[in-house]
């Protein structure tokens, strides 16, 4: 869908989340639910085609979504914040390990990556962040020694050794998010 990465309960609930805020602006209204619903996934749809980087949209998206439905700021900004999350993940081909970060699916970047490279890559770890520049600057800063030669992004480093660096990392940017193995 989009740039954005939705999981399926939290798009569920995006779309109950608007479609409740639509009725309860239009509380005479004679559509129905599935009318609601469709409204909202269409906000949803609207939403995840931007790029992060693109503002003026991003605002004008947001103002026109909130004077149609009627909606409160706050509860926008939640369902938008949880939208924004990117995707720190890790991939392994049994030479090397390499940690990026994705807006898009963990999937597509994988395939991006996979192309052109003629070892099976595998993603051995993935979580959504909301400090995933910080995080990753951090485990790559720690991982500098480590990095295979050529200066490529690739580290002679196992998967565990590098989720260890990963939880320190996530742990020092500070509490963001559920996923982090920071919390573990």
């Amino acid at each position: 869908m989009g740039n954005w990465e939705f999981d399926r309960d939290q798009l569920k609930k995006a779309v109950d989340f608007i479609s409740g805020s639509i009725k309860q602006a239009l509380p005479n209204s004679e559509l129905g639910d599935a009318e609601f619903d469709k409204a909202a996934a269409q906000v949803l749809l609207d939403l995840s085609v931007l790029k992060k980087d693109d503002l003026m949209e991003y605002r004008r998206i947001l103002s026109s979504t909130q004077k149609h439905y009627n909606l409160e700021t706050s509860e926008l900004m939640v369902l938008l914040e949880e939208a924004s999350w990117t995707n720190i993940y890790i991939f392994d081909d049994d030479n090397g390990r390499k940690i990026g970060i994705t807006s898009n699916s963990v999937k597509s970047r994988l395939s991006t990556v996979q192309t052109g490279n003629p070892k099976k890559i595998t993603c051995a770890k993935s979580w959504r962040c909301k400090k995933a520049n910080d995080v990753e600057k951090a485990i790559k800063s720690s991982l500098e020694s480590s990095r295979h030669p050529g200066g490529t992004e690739w580290f002679d480093i196992s998967v565990d050794e590098m989720m260890d660096i990963a939880k320190a990392a996530c742990k020092s940017a500070g509490p963001c998010c559920e996923e982090c193995p920071g919390n573990d």
